[in-house]
Order: structure tokens, then sequence, then C-alpha cells
């Protein structure tokens, strides 16, 4: 964590950090200091007449640009571009780091259950991601049952886009991670008797000193 450039990270190990701003860091929730009964609010959807979606999921119109809070390290850069395909309808999964395992499962493939109904009844709509031609990304996709042929990168411009609420860097919104776990248990019901945990053993500035005595305990 230490040598982690981000600002975030950095935050957590300064000595100088004191208790309330260090609180405030913890896990990056957007939610974690709201009341209750706003904790959970719904996730937006957002529609947008003629967007251009860029290949890593800002979408423009000609007036504005609206950027994912993902974990890009940079925002304010997008702009209009003349290069790139036309579509009738297009859902916006994609989102910095999208190429990677983990950031696509938490902060990309978790929004398809923002509309996954609509989706599923509407074929025509394509859905961009960040690396279309990566396995585990149509994987992920089909399981949920979206034809692969539907899943598209790169620079579009769409009569229709569709832009479900940005995810915060390593945040998705409780309500998607319950609908999310649901779905995987319905659809592969013996995973609930698995017993096997599965710990990612990391090096570099993420590696975790005390990683043994993690999985011991």
């Amino acid at each position: 964590i230490a040598a982690n450039p981000r600002s975030q990270y950095k935050v957590l190990v300064d000595p100088h950090t004191d208790a309330a701003a260090l609180k405030r860091s913890i896990l990056l929730d957007p939610y974690q200091f709201l009341p209750n009964a706003q904790r959970d609010p719904s996730v937006g959807l957002c529609l947008v007449e003629k967007g251009y979606v860029s290949a890593t999921g800002d979408v423009c119109t000609k007036y504005a640009c609206i950027q994912s809070k993902s974990c890009a390290q940079s925002y304010g850069k997008s702009e209009l571009f003349r290069l790139y395909r036309k579509a009738k309808a297009i859902f916006v999964l994609s989102e910095d780091q999208g190429y990677g395992f983990w950031h696509f499962m938490m902060e990309n493939w978790i929004r398809l259950f923002t509309a996954l109904d609509m989706l599923k009844k509407r074929t025509g709509i394509l859905v961009h991601v960040v690396k279309s031609q990566l396995l585990f990304i149509r994987q992920a996709v089909s399981f949920l049952g979206i034809d692969e042929s539907r899943i598209v990168s790169g620079r579009y411009v769409a009569a229709t886009v569709v832009l479900p609420e940005p995810v915060w860097c390593g945040s998705p919104p409780l309500k998607l991670v319950h609908i999310a776990r649901q779905q995987v248990f319905y659809r592969l019901p013996n995973l609930k008797k698995v017993k096997t945990i599965l710990v990612i053993k990391r090096n570099g500035g993420r590696k975790v000193l005390n990683h043994r005595a993690l999985v011991s305990s």
C-alpha cells in the first residue's frame, strides 16, 4: 500500500492522517456516512440521445461529456472524436481499467443488473466494454443470457446511449452486489456447497506483509 501512487492509499499510511480522514478513506464507500434510510439509494440509469462513446466508456454529446468515477488517474480530458462506428442503441459497461478481471467484474459487469431485463428483451442493444476480445469478458456477459455477438469495443456514436450509474473505484453499490450474488447462485446452485476460499497473493506495491498469517487464520 505504501508504494501505491493513488492519493487514497497515501492517506492510509500517512502518520499525520487523523482518525476522521482515515475513516473517510476506508473502502471509498460514498454512502458509508449517510443515515441508514439513505444508505442504499437506487442505482441511476441515464439515457443520452445521439451520444458518443469513447473506448473507455466516457459518454459525450456535442455540449458536454460524462466521465465515470472509475479508477482512472485523470479526468476532464475527454473530447469528441471523428473516427467511430455507428449503432442504433448501445449500453455502456466500460470504465477505465475494465480490461482487468477484478475491475471488470466489480466495476463494469455488475452494472448489467441495472437493466438486465431490458437488455434481454431488446436484443438490438449493443453492450460496450473496454476489450471485447478478452475471453473472460465474453463469458461473464453471456453467463447472464446476453449473446456474445452484441459485445463491442472502441469508439461509437449511437442514436441512444444507455449509461448505468458509474461505479467508484472498487466500490460497487450494495444493491447491485446483492442482485449479482442472487443471480450467480440461481445459475450455479451447487456453488453454495463449495467450501473453498480463494485468497489472492499480491506482490509489489499491493503486497500484504502478513499474507501467511492471513491465510492461516
